[in-house]
């Protein structure tokens, strides 16, 4: 869903500015009196509303599909330790409290996860001032979105083969990341050639690399916090993610902060969760008891 909308979200609010200028030769170079605006306004906040309401009922029929057919639970557990009794939601949670090594993953999941999921929503923004459409970008980021979906795929059905090779995987993918937004950054200030190909393919390598590792957070985090309840760790490493993307987004509320911050908050993060992942201790407690039983 979230893919199909990069890329359809341009030709449903179209930059109502720059076809104002190219419908009526009449106009000058930029919509500027009063009634323009204001007409330009009128225009893109009703695109706006519709489009949303497009994606609320879309996201409606899911709901009432997955409410209608989602199964609670697999006909039998898919390995001894699901068949376990785990901690019960204020247990879990006080366990997680107290779980530092929990709270190490978590901190970095979310700030690299939040900055580069908010950096994401406003691309548009950030590239327009290189001359980079609206259209463009759109595709840009829905290429960007189909890679991290396939290399989610790959990369967790080869981390299943070496399940206790997680944070090797993680420390790889990072800095592969950091990389590409290196590359990126450089590329937006001139200290490379600039050229519209190197943004797109930096952008589409770093979500290659960079969105095969959520599922490996959320498995690495299991593993740690185990026999608290998948649901209840899920729950708080998520809310990493969002209070990290609400200090992103609130940054822009700054006056004339500009555009060119976000990008070198991007790599900061990716370039200290890199850093940081070496001082991570492994452990796999859920592991150990599916190994044990099966032997």
């Amino acid at each position: 869903m979230s893919c199909l909308l990069f890329f359809q979200g341009p030709f449903l609010v179209p930059e109502t500015f720059k076809r104002l200028n190219e419908t009526d030769q009449n106009r000058s170079i930029f919509v500027n009196t009063t009634a323009e605006i204001d007409e330009v306004v009128r225009i893109e906040r009703d695109n706006i509303i519709y489009y949303s309401y497009g994606v609320f009922a879309f996201c409606v029929l899911l709901l009432i599909a997955m409410l209608i057919y989602f199964p609670n639970k697999p006909p039998s557990p898919p390995s001894p330790s699901a068949s376990t009794e785990r901690l019960d939601y204020k247990s879990g949670l006080k366990q997680l409290i107290r779980n530092g090594q929990f709270w190490f993953i978590a901190i970095i999941y979310g700030l690299s996860t939040g900055t580069r999921d908010s950096w994401s929503s406003m691309i548009d923004v950030n590239f327009k001032e290189h001359n980079v459409s609206q259209v463009e970008v759109g595709w840009i980021a829905f290429t960007s979105a189909i890679a991290a979906v396939v290399a989610t795929i790959i990369v967790a059905r080869f981390a299943d083969k070496f399940t206790r090779r997680l944070k090797i995987f993680l420390i790889f993918l990072f800095f592969s990341t950091t990389v590409m937004y290196l590359w990126l950054i450089l590329t937006l200030l001139n200290v490379i050639p600039f050229h519209k190909d190197y943004l797109f393919i930096s952008d589409v390598l770093a979500s290659l690399l960079n969105g095969a590792t959520s599922p490996l957070f959320y498995e690495l985090s299991c593993e740690i916090t185990y026999p608290v309840a998948e649901g209840v760790t899920n729950v708080v490493i998520t809310t990493q993610n969002n209070v990290a993307a609400l200090i992103f987004l609130g940054i822009f509320f700054i006056p004339g902060i500009g555009t060119m911050w976000m990008n070198w908050a991007l790599l900061a993060a990716y370039g200290l969760g890199t850093v940081a992942l070496f001082f991570l201790t492994e452990t796999h407690h859920r592991l150990d008891v599916d190994e044990h039983k099966t032997e």
